[in-house]
């Protein structure tokens, strides 16, 4: 997630990331799946693993061109150290609001702060 608002470019090398198949090779430090070595076709569920949050975060960045901007990158100072507050502008001449993006950076709990 934050990749995809930090970064005016993201993405997710996949299909093996977006289905969530990582299983690693024990003599090197490669998937053992791995696109590189082989053509795969895979059944792809769209309801399924990470597929709906990328296409959420998709749309989100299509609705807001401020995510397309890095020049305009500001962090913004937070009371809690488990907050990372930033903000974008969209480029000049491009009639679309700015976007505040406040993350929680602890995995187990909920936070507050200002």
């Amino acid at each position: 997630m934050l990749a995809a608002t930090l970064s005016a470019n993201w993405g997710i090398y996949g299909p093996l990331f977006e289905i969530c198949e990582n299983v690693a090779r024990s003599d090197a430090e490669e998937y053992l799946y791995s696109d590189k070595f082989a053509v795969r076709t895979y059944a792809f569920d769209p309801t399924a693993g990470v597929a709906p949050l990328v296409a959420r975060l998709n749309a989100i960045r299509r609705a807001h061109s401020a995510l397309g901007v890095d020049g305009t990158l500001r962090f913004h100072r937070s009371d809690n150290p488990a907050l990372l507050a930033y903000s974008k502008r969209p480029g000049t001449g491009i009639d679309s609001p700015p976007i505040l993006v406040v993350v929680n950076l602890d995995p187990r709990y909920r936070q507050m702060g200002g």
